[in-house]
């Protein structure tokens, strides 16, 4: 081999080795340094951290974290991951947020900092009085009405007001991305479940929009309705 091939092959061989000292492994959340807090409807908040291209999204009252990667967007950022239908849009300090069955349109930059150390409780409760309404809902035949106060109280009634039962102790039993399940008790002793889900819900007599879709099991009895957070 002459000289001049040597130093060729060496030249085309360089870069090849110089790869095996290289790692081009995903970054991990626990590489995130800085976090942020996001508020959005219903009080709800949620946190994000982010390494270069990929950012980690942890949903309203979740343990997990959900990996999405930087996609191509007309303005701001974007960030997807198709496998869970999931999406993440930001521009300087709003942003938006989809998911298979919940969108968040309206999201406002809470909080930034170090990551693990935001203050983030599970909601921000708009009303800390004993008596506030935190949920209404209501359904047609025989037009029933619920309303749940923050004392963990509230009122179920029939027949358009005329059948009227107190309730107590009311008490969370199940939570996820979708669905809230909750019991209570009447003065009588009777138990009363009931689910609220966030879907949105037409009014079938008046046509209006509600945030919930509400399920209602009394007496052996189930009642299906339209319901508002506050």
């Amino acid at each position: 081999m002459t000289c001049r091939n040597w130093i060729k092959g060496l030249i085309l061989l360089q870069p090849v080795l110089g790869l095996t000292g290289c790692s081009f492994l995903t970054p991990q959340l626990n590489d995130a340094t800085q976090a942020h807090l996001w508020q959005c409807e219903d009080q709800e908040l949620m946190e994000t951290r982010q390494v270069d291209s990929y950012l980690w999204l942890q949903l309203p009252a979740s343990d997990s974290w959900l990996q999405l990667g930087r996609s191509r967007a007309a303005s701001g950022q974007l960030f997807r991951n198709a496998e869970q239908q999931t999406s993440f849009w930001t521009q300087g300090e709003r942003a938006r947020v989809e998911t298979p069955e919940k969108t968040w349109m309206q999201c406002q930059l809470k909080e930034s900092g170090q990551a693990g150390e935001l203050d983030k409780p599970d909601s921000l409760p708009g009303n800390a009085s004993p008596e506030a309404i935190t949920l209404r809902a209501r359904g047609a035949y025989p037009g029933w009405s619920l309303e749940v106060r923050q004392a963990g109280s509230g009122q179920l009634t029939f027949n358009y007001g005329t059948e009227k039962h107190q309730l107590t102790n009311i008490e969370q039993t199940h939570q996820d991305l979708i669905t809230r399940r909750y019991q209570a008790q009447t003065p009588e002793n009777e138990t009363v479940t009931y689910q609220v889900d966030n879907r949105i819900c037409i009014d079938v007599n008046s046509g209006e929009p509600f945030q919930h879709r509400v399920e209602i099991s009394f007496q052996g009895q189930t009642y299906k309705g339209c319901g508002q957070s506050y």
